[in-house]
């Protein structure tokens, strides 16, 4: 298919900061598993809702970059 909908996200690090991110993430009650040095995957679920991926959003901004 053209489009596919997944309820994963990888995010691209710089080198070595997947588990920086993930543990600086955990602090503020993110979750998120590096895969890797420089990937970290994000999943969401039926009960995950928009102000939870905002504050997602706003606690990557708080760390990034690492």
């Amino acid at each position: 298919p053209a489009a596919v909908e997944t309820n994963l996200v990888i995010l691209e690090t710089p080198s070595g900061a997947a588990q920086r991110l993930q543990a600086a993430l955990e602090e503020r009650g993110v979750r998120a598993l590096a895969l890797g040095a420089s990937r970290l995957r994000f999943v969401t679920h039926r009960h995950i809702e928009d102000r939870h991926v905002e504050r997602a959003i706003e606690a990557l901004r708080s760390v990034w970059p690492i």
